[in-house]
């Protein structure tokens, strides 16, 4: 699950104002039938939504992320979530949300990666480092972390609905710097082609429990 430069800019853009299509493609320089699909993308993840207006189609954001994202904007009116949400950020700042404070050593990334996105997320006020090599998500900044998990959850949600079909449940965990730890109980035996079968929720070694009797 990524999204490239252009979907971004769509989602930053739907985040400051609502408008059509035409507008929106003329205004952030692109092509009508390129914008469609990065708009049905983003819709498919419930990222966005269209809107009719008159004869017109009019662009939102869903109203999961459009709650999460207001919220967040009092304390960081200047935060974009394209700053958030690109690349490993979601991640990082999903893992940064309960471990407090760490080392780089600590991340599951390469040294010099980490470095550039802890650099990026201090410049957007998001992330101190009170000592040389000890860092930190600034307390105001625990919103954004928790957006973040929400949005990660959503994202990988509507990603295995898409091939699973429909899910009882998922079961989310947070221990890694740059991706997110997922079980998805469905109601029926199944043989996907991206995930594993498992009769077990991600956190049995903490003493929780199969998953329950019928799901898969």
């Amino acid at each position: 699950m990524k999204f490239n430069k252009r979907e971004m800019e769509v989602l930053d853009f739907a985040a400051g104002k609502r408008a059509n299509l035409t507008h929106l493609a003329k205004a952030l320089g692109m092509k009508k039938s390129n914008l469609t699909i990065y708009v049905k993308k983003l819709m498919r993840y419930q990222l966005v939504v269209l809107t009719k207006s008159g004869r017109n189609k009019e662009l939102a954001l869903g109203n999961g992320i459009l709650a999460g994202f207001a919220a967040l904007k009092p304390g960081f009116p200047a935060l974009r979530l394209s700053d958030i949400l690109t690349g490993k950020n979601p991640f990082l700042l999903s893992f940064m949300k309960d471990r407090q404070p760490l080392r780089i050593s600590e991340l599951d990334m390469p040294a010099i990666t980490a470095k550039r996105l802890l650099g990026k997320l201090r410049n957007l006020g998001l992330v101190s480092m009170p000592q040389k090599g000890i860092y930190r998500l600034r307390g105001e900044a625990g919103i954004v972390g928790d957006f973040c998990r929400n949005m990660l959850v959503q994202l990988y949600f509507a990603e295995a609905s898409g091939e699973l079909g429909p899910l009882e449940y998922g079961v989310y965990s947070f221990d890694s710097a740059k991706e997110l730890g997922a079980i998805f109980a469905t109601s029926g035996e199944l043989g996907p082609k991206n995930y594993w079968p498992t009769a077990y929720t991600i956190a049995h070694q903490y003493g929780l429990g199969l998953i329950q009797a019928g799901r898969h």
